[in-house]
C-alpha cells in the first residue's frame, strides 16, 4: 500500500509565521480604523489663517479606456477599446499657515481658474474638522478665500 502525502496545515497553505504576520497585519490595520473612527467621533472645527507665498504646476499620469473602433451605441454589437495613458496637469496652491505660534507650509490641489487668479501674498484661511481626542484630521482641508 502506498502512502500518501500528508501537508502538516492542510487547511492553510502558509506557515505558522506568515499566518502570525498576517493576522498581525489584520489586527493593525483594524485597530487604527477603530482609532480613527473613535476620534472623529466629536469632532472640532480647526480654522487657520495663512498666505499663498507659491505657485507650482504638476503632471499625474493616469490610464483611461477609449473607443477605437466598432459601434458603442449599437445593440449587440462590442466596440474596441484600448487602454491609454493620459498625461494631465495638476495645479498647487503653496500656503504658508501659522498655528499656536508654528508656521508650516502645505500644498492645495486647486483648479487651474483659481490657480491663474490667486497670486502670491493672497490671505487665505483653511478649514478641517479635528478630533478632540487624538487631534486626528477628519476631513480634508478647505482652502478658502476672502471675498475681493
Amino acid at each position: 500500500m502506498a502512502k500518501v502525502g500528508f501537508r502538516r496545515y492542510p487547511l492553510c497553505a502558509m506557515g505558522p509565521f506568515q499566518l502570525f504576520l498576517l493576522i498581525a497585519l489584520l489586527g493593525a490595520i483594524a485597530v487604527v480604523g477603530y482609532l480613527t473612527v473613535t476620534d472623529c467621533a466629536q469632532t472640532e472645527l480647526v480654522e487657520l489663517r495663512g498666505k499663498v507665498v507659491g505657485k507650482t504646476v504638476g503632471t499625474v499620469e493616469r490610464e483611461q479606456t477609449v473607443v477605437v473602433g466598432g459601434c458603442p451605441l449599437c445593440p449587440g454589437s462590442k466596440p474596441e477599446t484600448k487602454v491609454v495613458r493620459v498625461s494631465e496637469e495638476v495645479y498647487y496652491l503653496i500656503v504658508e499657515l501659522t498655528e499656536n505660534g508654528e508656521t508650516r507650509t502645505q500644498r492645495f490641489m486647486v483648479s487651474e481658474e483659481i490657480y491663474r487668479k490667486t497670486e502670491p501674498g493672497t490671505e487665505v484661511e483653511v478649514r478641517y474638522l479635528r478630533g478632540k481626542l487624538r487631534g486626528t484630521m477628519c476631513t480634508r482641508p478647505e482652502l478658502i478665500f476672502s471675498q475681493p
